[in-house]
Parts: structure tokens; sequence; C-alpha cells
């Protein structure tokens, strides 16, 4: 009695027991590998309008997609891709994915002329990509062309004589992928953010001030936004300051063409200003929307979640986060991006890493996560970079868009500066792969401790670009006081990294 007494109750445990993990795995988010799908279909359809949403992204230097309208939605590599790929996007249909290889580093900071190679190829694991360009910076699909246009840049560095890559670095061409066929679009340099659903505008920001170029204007003379309105801390003087720019990405809007998103610098990168209608955000903390007439239409800020703290005192703490590589959709009212996490693990070992995914709707500035990197251990280098999302546009759209959403402005600062108002360029300074950039000379660098005592001073050569020596990366230092050739100083808090 007793032995049928105990087989039946491991019976009824056996059956408990299976309920139990059934649940908890309706319940919990799928785990697949290295990746997390963090969201349902409900989800999608209710914040979305469909399920018929794709990303593509990159990690451990392989390409990847993710089909959310499948039952089971999972992270898929691309298998027959040679070279480290780099900005993936997705063409209009969905159906085919845009890729750059042999591309030694992000613009302008390539210590060489990158032998950029531009493919295509589908949305499956198997998929054979084609070689479209070489050079070939930066493919994007024309969003108004679902049989398949590619627009690319030839150039993805700037040189000694052409410091910027739009004023006269290669040039934009388009290949036609039914009849392969090429054509220049604009010979006056390189706008590598996108061109406009009307095919008027193109974008670009390579760490400078962002510019937008109107190609049917005869003039063909990009024009500068994201100048703000700062009050000056001591005169209190309002003053016009252009910040510096980059992750361009052109409006997919069916009515406001020339609006661009992009990241900047941050407002606690400038000395002595604070800004006049906008708040304080700081180093790539929030994505704009501007217009060509220099007009903020929207801004989005970090997520709150996950939370910081001011003092890490738990393995893991998060200590800073930012934005990046966000990019416009090819639906109006999307977009992605990754969400970049520093965490302390005590003394000086910290990770760098983009740790999860977002669509943000650009409408309503509600923000949900796509997925994540299953391990955020100390020890793991994964890593989600360049996010593109499609999403599924409804028939006539181009009668459905509102109207008024990309209509109002949140602060226009003057081309000209009028009523006496100052117009300067800010002392833009940050840090990014290991290197301080900066748009002036800088004379002297010193590494500091938290405490503001000096580790070492080092000279800068009158340089823009400074790479930071390796040696002091274990040392200790938290701060950088760049001293610029006109002797003014601002210090930078260390935030070094490999997933710019």
């Amino acid at each position: 009695m007793k032995l049928i007494a105990r087989k039946t109750v491991n019976k009824r445990y056996a059956r408990l027991l299976k309920v139990v993990i059934v649940g908890l795995y309706m319940w919990s988010a799928p785990v697949l590998g290295q990746f997390t799908i963090s969201v349902s279909s409900d989800t999608l359809l209710s914040r979305c309008g469909t399920t018929k949403i794709k990303l593509v992204f990159l990690a451990n230097d392989s390409l990847w997609y993710v089909d959310f309208s499948e039952q089971n939605p999972k992270a898929t590599s691309i298998k027959n891709i040679t070279g480290a790929p780099a900005t993936p996007v997705l063409s209009p249909d969905g159906n085919s994915i845009a890729y750059v290889t042999g591309v030694s580093d992000i613009p302008p900071f390539s210590s060489t002329a990158p032998n950029s190679i531009s493919w295509i190829c589908g949305a499956s694991a198997t998929a054979a990509p084609v070689q479209i360009a070489e050079p070939g910076w930066s493919p994007r699909f024309c969003l108004s062309d679902s049989s398949g246009e590619v627009i690319y840049a030839t150039c993805g560095k700037k040189t000694t004589s052409n410091q910027n890559l739009w004023n006269g670095c290669g040039k934009m061409r388009a290949y036609s992928i039914a009849t392969q066929q090429y054509s220049d679009i604009w010979t006056g340099g390189s706008l590598f953010g996108g061109m406009s659903y009307n095919n008027q505008w193109l974008c670009t920001a390579d760490n400078n001030p962002a510019y937008m170029l109107d190609i049917t204007n005869s003039s063909n003379t990009p024009v500068m936004i994201h100048r703000l309105r700062w009050i000056n801390d001591n005169t209190n003087a309002d003053t016009v300051m252009g910040l510096q720019a980059c992750n361009p990405s052109i409006s997919s809007s069916r009515i406001f063409f020339d609006a661009m998103m992009y990241l900047d610098i941050g407002s606690d990168g400038v000395f002595q200003y604070h800004p006049k209608n906008l708040g304080n955000w700081s180093f790539h903390t929030r994505i704009y929307i501007s217009r060509s007439n220099n007009a903020i239409v929207r801004y989005y800020d970090v997520p709150a979640y996950p939370p910081l703290v001011l003092k890490a005192q738990n393995s893991g703490d998060i200590i800073a986060k930012q934005w990046a590589s966000p990019r416009w959709s090819n639906h109006p009212y999307f977009a992605s991006s990754a969400l970049y996490l520093e965490r302390s693990w005590g003394g000086n070992n910290e990770t760098f890493r983009n740790e999860a995914i977002y669509l943000i709707n650009l409408k309503d500035s509600s923000y949900t996560k796509l997925m994540s990197i299953s391990d955020t251990s100390s020890t793991s280098a994964t890593s989600l970079e360049f996010p593109w999302l499609w999403v599924e546009t409804p028939r006539g759209f181009e009668n459905q868009e509102d109207g008024q959403w990309l209509g109002k402005s949140l602060d226009v600062a003057a081309i000209q500066p009028v009523n006496g108002s100052q117009s300067t360029q800010s002392y833009g300074v940050h840090i990014s792969r290991s290197r301080i950039i900066s748009n002036r000379s800088l004379s002297a660098v010193e590494f500091l401790t938290a405490q503001g005592k000096r580790i070492v001073k080092l000279n800068a050569y009158n340089q823009k670009i400074y790479v930071i020596p390796k040696r002091l990366l274990p040392c200790g230092a938290n701060l950088a006081l760049c001293t610029f050739s006109d002797g003014s100083r601002h210090v930078l808090k260390m935030i070094v990294n490999d997933s710019y």
C-alpha cells in the first residue's frame, strides 16, 4: 500500500510540476541563445497596429534578423556573408537587406581610407549576398521604391582637403536592382543619412553640425541645422550655437519630407551656457528630429528604466546609459535604437555594451523593448549594433498620415543672428571609441582621478582627435581635462568604449 501511494503521489507531483513549468514558459520571454525576445505579438499589435514587423542588427561581427510576425520569433544569422558587416537596412517591402563590409571604422575616425563595399541579400539564413558597389558606404533603399533602388555614398572618411564628408568628399549614387544601372544623385559630397520619400532631401551628420540638402534646388548648398538658443550664464545674453551631431537618418514621412533624426553631444558639453527652451541632456541621451528650417520638432530621452546609480555599490550597477545608432523606420511613426549601458563590476572593471534594442513610437513618444542580450555578466562580449526596423505600412498611408505631428516647433534658432544676439560655434568635445573628439585643436590633455588628482598630463600636439593611451585605462583615470589651443579648458567624464 505504501508503494502504491508513493507512486500515486509521484504521478500527481509530476503532473503538477509539468503545469508549473509550462506556465512559467508561457509567462516568460523566450531566451534564444545569445538574445532574449522581450515583446509579445499582442503588445506589438496594440502599439503598432500590426505584428508584421522585422528587425535587422549586428552582433559579434554577424548580421541577424528577426521576423516578429512568426509564432515564435527568434534571431536568425545570415550565414553567407564574407567580412564584418555594418549599417544594415531593410527594403521598403521588408524582404531585402543592404549592408556594407570592409569598413575599418565609423567615419570620420578611420585611420586609413576604408575599402567599403555595398551588398544586398534576402532576409533569410541562406541568402546569397550580391555586391553592388565598391566603394559604397552606408547603403540605403529608396523609401518610395519597393522595386528596389539603393543609394550609397562613395566616401566614408574625412580627408585633409575635405574636412566634412558632405563638402566635396565623394558623391551620392543610386543603383537599380532591376536594371543593374547606376546614376549620380549628387556629386558634391557624401550625405549618407538617406533620401526622403519624395526623393528631394538628403541629410548627414558626421560628428559635425547636421546638414540637409534639397537636391532639386539649383544652388545645391547644404543647410546647417541643430543650431539652438542658449543663455550665457555670465552675461545672460541670448546666443545661437550649433552642436555636433551624428547618426543621421532621413524622414520617411509622406508629408514632412524635410526632416531628419540624429544624436548630439549634449547640453553638458557646452561650457558656461544653458539651453533656453529644451531643458538639459547628456551625451547621446537624447534623439532629436529637426526640420530644414532649423526647427526642432521632437526629441526622445533615454528610457527611465533600467535606472542609473550615482555611485556603484553592487556588482553590475548601471552608471551610464545612452542611445546608440538610432534610425528612422520605413514607417514614419516608428524608429529603432540600441540602448548602451555602462556597468560597474567593482574596482576598474567596467563593461560598455549595447544591451537592448527599442522600438520608439515617434508620434506618441512611447518606447517598447524588442530584444536584449541574454548574458549581461562582466564576461559577456555581445553587443547589439545598428538596429534597423521595418514596420508594415498600411495601404494608402499617403492619405492617412497625421498632417500636424511634425509641424510644431519646440525651438527655432535663427540661421542668422537677430536682435543683437551672438552667433558662435560650440566648443564641442566628447569621448568616443577611446578617442577625444574636438571641433577645436587640443594642446594638452590631463587625466585625473574622480577627486581631481592629476595622474598624468600629455601633449595633444594641436590635434582635434586625440587617441587615449591604452596604458591609462586601468590607472583609475575618471576625468580628462582638455586644454584647447586658445588656453580655455573643459572637463570630460571618461567614457571609453568600442560600441559607438
